[in-house]
């Protein structure tokens, strides 16, 4: 029977709001250290103001936020909209629905902003729902739904999320076993669907094999078949492995006594539990595959990466027009995207006050006409 974690999710309803105002990034101050610009108390926007600057060109345009969690990032898109611009910001999770709904609640009111809860893997389905038709249609009026002039992707789990051990995100946070971004369905004893799919599922249901998929090829790690053993003999003798400290001591049985490496093979085993749940990798591929087509000429596709599995996808669908199209001359041309820099990193300065930032890269792609 599935031991499903209860949800205690009332930072949002405490969080102090903070409204979409433009204000000038803080950095250093003396030997202190401030906050990132557009930061909040539910999660630090990463590469910020470098995202923005390259996403939005038109500031009377439509863009999406498909990740919106604690809003920074769509905080920001607002600041460079006029009163014409919109935004819609999506997320799966309700606490950042919620709390971002208040956060941007003046934005809400004018009708420049609409959150949406959902997942970005259905962007064409969310774009034509008649919620958001009716949100457009200044833009579009009685017509199908408008070209968007921009879409933003952040692949990485927020910090409130990280922080919260209900969600059962981090190694280092107590909490039981579950991982789903979209938890309409906790609660559920035998799921219905995809979405009901937890952490504790995969730990204790699914044979040595598909565990030992999941951790060599969702968290890229050289030990998942002896990881994936030691799991399995776990609960054949002591029973299900409940918490994230269960499933934490059973892995490092499998590590090195060095602190560094046991950090490195946790972290790679709960980011390929977390892919697995929610099919992390097949939903990026599907809102890549399908934005060319939902974007005005000119049009911004920007998305910050934080491992190589996600990285690779966006990189070639943004240089070749598809998933497993050779990276030479004939499908560079034939892409619909241009690229428009490398590889962008945070600086020194952004992980010295954001160590999450350490791994991002962030790529941006034009619609060519």
């Amino acid at each position: 029977m599935e031991r499903t974690p209860h949800s205690r999710l009332n930072a949002a309803k405490k969080a102090r709001v903070r409204r979409s105002e433009p204000k000038k990034p803080r950095t250093r101050r003396g030997d202190g250290i401030d906050e990132l610009p557009f930061s909040s108390e539910y999660h630090t926007p990463v590469l910020c103001n470098e995202t923005v600057d390259l996403l939005v060109w038109d500031s009377d345009g439509v863009y999406v936020d498909g990740t919106m969690g604690g809003g920074g990032h769509s905080a920001a898109i607002l600041s460079r909209l006029t009163a014409g611009g919109r935004l819609i910001g999506i997320d799966q999770d309700p606490a950042a629905i919620e709390f971002s709904s208040q956060r941007l609640s003046d934005d809400v009111e004018s009708g420049r902003f609409l959150p949406v809860q959902g997942n970005f893997g259905d962007l064409p389905a969310i774009l034509d729902s008649d919620n958001v038709r009716h949100f457009l249609r200044s833009h579009s009026d009685a017509g199908p739904p408008p070209l968007i002039s921009g879409l933003l992707l952040d692949l990485g789990v927020s910090s409130h999320q990280l922080d919260d051990g209900d969600r059962g995100f981090s190694w280092g946070r107590e909490g039981l076993l579950d991982m789903r971004m979209d938890r309409r369905g906790a609660g559920e004893t035998e799921p219905s669907d995809e979405s009901g799919l937890s952490a504790w599922h995969i730990v204790n249901e699914w044979s040595e094999g598909l565990i030992e998929d999941v951790i060599r090829d969702f968290g890229e790690d050289p030990r998942a078949a002896k990881i994936a053993s030691r799991i399995v003999q776990h609960r054949q003798q002591h029973g299900p492995i409940e918490s994230t400290s269960d499933l934490t001591s059973v892995v490092l049985r499998c590590c090195s006594p060095v602190p560094a490496d046991q950090k490195k093979t946790l972290s790679r085993v709960f980011q390929g539990l977390r892919i697995a749940v929610n099919r992390e990798l097949r939903v990026l591929e599907d809102v890549l595959m399908a934005a060319a087509a939902l974007m005005r000429p000119r049009g911004r596709l920007a998305v910050l990466a934080y491992h190589s599995l996600e990285d690779r996808r966006v990189k070639r669908v943004m240089r070749t027009g598809a998933l497993d199209a050779d990276d030479d001359a004939a499908g560079v041309a034939e892409s619909p995207w241009k690229p428009l820099t490398k590889a962008i990193k945070a600086s020194e300065q952004e992980i010295s006050l954001n160590p999450r930032a350490r791994s991002v890269r962030l790529r941006v792609a034009e619609r060519r006409h």
